[in-house]
């Protein structure tokens, strides 16, 4: 039996009313008095070509989904040559993604970075800049005021003048 919505009510398809086959029609329902106006119809044969339809789309989607996987497996195996290709040609860079690590090391390990590393990085671009210019600044500002602890004995460390052609250098010879 196929019901069909005719002002707001359920009724058989035989566009009759009430019960069919002992069957009730299903309540209808009307919204702070405003009558639905919907009229849905189907049939044996609307159903049989909805089922044939749906077919056809799962049989297009496992085709779909068997070329894709082909794909995935294809772009595995390029990748798989690429790493080899990086290894024989000693430029692994040992599972970083980084853009900006260039530099080439060779381990059978995988670098882990430490956390203060790890949220440094994380900065924005502007900020890191700010820091790394006040690193500088007050690392410049210590080695003045630390100048006069030698890293040896040896003259060459130490600062100072010449008298006699006024050259700040204590290795070079004199130019007077």
């Amino acid at each position: 039996v196929f019901w069909v919505l005719q002002h707001g009510n359920a009724v058989p398809s035989g566009g009759g009313g009430g019960v069919v086959n002992g069957d009730t029609a299903p309540s209808s329902s009307k919204s702070k008095g405003v009558e639905r106006s919907t009229s849905v119809t189907s049939d044996a044969s609307d159903v049989t070509t909805t089922a044939e339809d749906l077919q056809r789309l799962l049989r297009r989607k496992d085709v779909e989904l068997v070329h894709l996987r082909k794909q995935l497996e294809e772009s595995k195996l390029a990748l798989a040559q690429l790493k080899e290709q990086q290894m024989q040609n000693g430029t692994s860079t040992n599972g970083t993604n980084n853009d900006k690590n260039t530099t080439i090391y060779k381990h059978k390990g995988k670098w882990i970075m430490d956390q203060d590393c790890v949220d440094f990085l994380a900065l924005d671009e502007e900020l890191k800049a700010n820091l790394r210019r006040e690193k500088n600044k007050k690392l410049n500002e210590v080695r003045s005021q630390m100048k006069f602890i030698l890293e040896t004995d040896d003259y060459n460390d130490t600062t100072g003048k010449w008298d006699c052609c006024g050259k700040t250098s204590y290795g070079v010879d004199c130019g007077a």
